[in-house]
């Protein structure tokens, strides 16, 4: 999905709760994610299964390296 103002895409995101089929995303979203709303109103964020797994590959790569600059970070 490429970057765009949450209003150009806010009717699809209300669309893909309601629809188990993909409508905004190539997968459907496994859960949406509501957002601090820090800046305005809370935000729904779709999460898919295959951006769950690239998030948990791009964790697992900064936790090696956090363990690695920071021996000791696991005892804490």
């Amino acid at each position: 999905m490429p970057a765009a103002p949450y209003a150009d895409t806010s009717r699809w995101i209300d669309r893909a709760l309601q629809d188990s089929a993909p409508v905004l995303t190539a997968q459907a979203p496994r859960f949406f994610e509501r957002t601090s709303g820090s800046s305005e109103q809370q935000k729904l964020i779709p999460y898919t299964r295959a951006f769950l797994e690239e998030l948990q590959f791009v964790l697992i790569v900064w936790l090696s390296d956090l363990h690695r600059a920071v021996p000791g970070v696991a005892a804490c």
